[in-house]
């Protein structure tokens, strides 16, 4: 693994593993309540409808298909191990997301916070922490800032996640300490998957 994306992936899975234990434990239950109340201070059905739309970037058949279409595409202009990587990578923190969402106790958010209204119960689990659609989104994104750096990218992919964090903890859904925890756990599959010296031969083999 090249020195910058190693250091990026122990920092973040050390972040991760301070968070969830933090959340666990329920030494971040003030600070995201705090959030929580921030955030919905201004609640109102424009927003409400704004976030819903916001959130079909992280649902979950989306972002399976476009990490499909991106692996594939990988693996056809002979980025074939950055490909399998990428599958793999995702694959492996969405067992850790689930494991920790069956075990880590994180209570949900109160009913009357809720005001998400459209896909957010089709899987439910005892426990909110992490957050999926911030993980998959964060995943996604980073993987396309990495594959097609330029300032117009970073800039509507930062504005793409800020938008992301935000509703997820506005509809009630999440707390703060979930999406910081979903992610830490997708820079952590960053940079496990793209910072390998595989990736230096295979965008030799492409251009």
């Amino acid at each position: 693994m090249e020195k910058g994306y190693r250091k990026a992936f122990w920092i973040s899975v050390a972040a991760f593993a301070v968070v969830s234990a933090l959340a666990g434990a329920g030494w971040m239950h003030g600070l995201d309540l705090w959030a929580l109340h921030t955030v919905q201070r201004p609640a109102s059905s424009a927003l409400d409808l704004l976030s819903e739309i916001i959130s079909l970037a992280g649902n979950i058949f989306l972002t399976a298909g476009l990490t499909a279409a991106l692996a594939a595409g990988l693996y056809i202009r002979g980025r074939r191990s950055l490909a399998l990587r990428f599958l793999v990578a995702l694959a492996a923190i969405t067992v850790v997301e689930l494991a920790l969402k069956l075990f880590l106790p994180v209570p949900p958010l109160p009913l009357e916070h809720l005001r998400a209204v459209g896909d957010e119960f089709i899987f439910t689990f005892p426990n909110p922490y992490p957050s999926g659609h911030m993980m998959r989104t964060v995943f996604l994104a980073g993987a396309v800032a990495l594959l097609w750096p330029g300032k117009e990218v970073l800039l509507g992919l930062g504005t793409l996640l800020a938008a992301m964090a935000a509703t997820r903890v506005y509809l009630g859904v999440h707390w703060a300490s979930d999406v910081a925890g979903g992610a830490l756990l997708a820079i952590a599959a960053l940079a496990w998957a793209f910072g390998t010296q595989r990736r230096a031969r295979d965008k030799k083999r492409v251009t």
